[in-house]
């Protein structure tokens, strides 16, 4: 299937058209993706085989080039939880593998495990593409060069360029391979597991648009990561809203902060009273409450964070002045 035809068939699907399954994203979008790719569904592709949706091997499974994920189209594919399953099953013999690709056809991203499996975890896609750019020919020839079956048999070189520009200073690419082939399979490295609430609010933003949607994952995304730069901070659920909040030693109960509500794409906050009151700046106050509301791009949630963040260690004075 060359770049033409593709682009034709994935303009025939609309999103509406994927039902929320593995089976079907994996048979309207990562098959056909995959022939686009020079991949051949007889002789290329080994379906299920050591656990892992599909292995795309030179001969035999045994000897894989790339290693595909599936899930279904409502699923966030950078939750921690499917990275720490990708990085288990390219470590896991005898399909260790370098390279993996993960994708619920509403986004697909290209990662590896060469790099430490911290960073494996946290660290951005080597590339991703959304199913809308799957009719755009320019990242479509992108990502032929990355992991096509030619690129793959002739050494992977544009990935491994990719995977260079991401290591510690003084690791070359072989040292990385070298340190690769003898990091021990452990067993089942996954150890998170993410509630019922976390699917509903992936299913709740299916009513928007593909761009709204992207904008809503962004959001949860970078709530996330919040609770990782404070300790003080979690995420909690409330029907299909994810929320962040917040506790400090010696109080007895979390306050509750800001949530997403993913069904009406809005951020709500807690009024200006209540950040006055617990030492937070005006300015910082100011711009929650400027960047709070309806959701509209990636940055405004930025802005929103970066306001949010301020806000957090002016509490944080507040509650060490105190104890002082």
């Amino acid at each position: 299937m060359n770049i033409s035809e593709f682009t034709t068939y994935i303009k025939t699907i609309q999103a509406k058209q994927i039902y929320n399954t593995e089976e079907d994203v994996k048979v309207k979008v990562i098959i056909p993706l995959l022939e686009f790719l020079g991949y051949s569904k007889n002789e290329d592709m080994y379906f299920e085989h050591y656990s892992v949706d599909v292995i795309l091997g030179n001969k035999k499974p045994e000897s894989p080039l790339l290693l595909v994920e599936a899930k279904a189209w409502s699923k966030y594919i950078l939750e921690k939880n499917y990275l720490e399953q990708c990085l288990d099953y390219t470590l896991k013999p005898p399909v260790k593998c370098q390279f993996i690709v993960i994708s619920s056809g509403r986004e697909t991203a290209v990662l590896s495990s060469l790099f430490e499996k911290k960073n494996f975890i946290e660290a951005d896609p080597l590339f991703k593409i959304s199913f809308d750019e799957l009719s755009d020919q320019g990242k479509l020839a992108e990502l032929h060069a990355l992991i096509s079956k030619e690129s793959m048999l002739n050494g992977a070189v544009e990935l491994k360029k990719k995977v260079q520009e991401r290591l510690p200073e003084g690791m070359d690419i072989a040292q990385a391979i070298e340190q690769f082939k003898r990091e021990p399979y452990h067993g089942d490295i996954r150890t998170t597991k993410f509630s019922n609430e976390d699917v509903n609010f992936d299913e709740a933003i299916l009513i928007h648009s593909a761009e709204t949607r992207e904008i809503l994952l962004y959001a949860k995304k970078k709530f996330i990561e919040m609770t990782v730069e404070y300790k003080e901070l979690s995420t909690r659920t409330k029907g299909k809203s994810m929320g962040l909040r917040i506790k400090f030693d010696g109080v007895r109960l979390p306050i509750g902060l800001c949530e997403i509500d993913p069904e009406k794409a809005i951020i709500n906050k807690r009024g200006k009273d209540f950040w006055k009151e617990r030492h937070v700046s005006e300015t910082a106050i100011a711009t929650i409450i400027k960047y709070a509301g309806p959701i509209k791009s990636k940055e405004q949630i930025d802005n929103f964070m970066l306001a949010f963040s301020q806000a957090i260690k002016e509490m944080k004075a507040g509650v060490e002045d105190r104890i002082k």
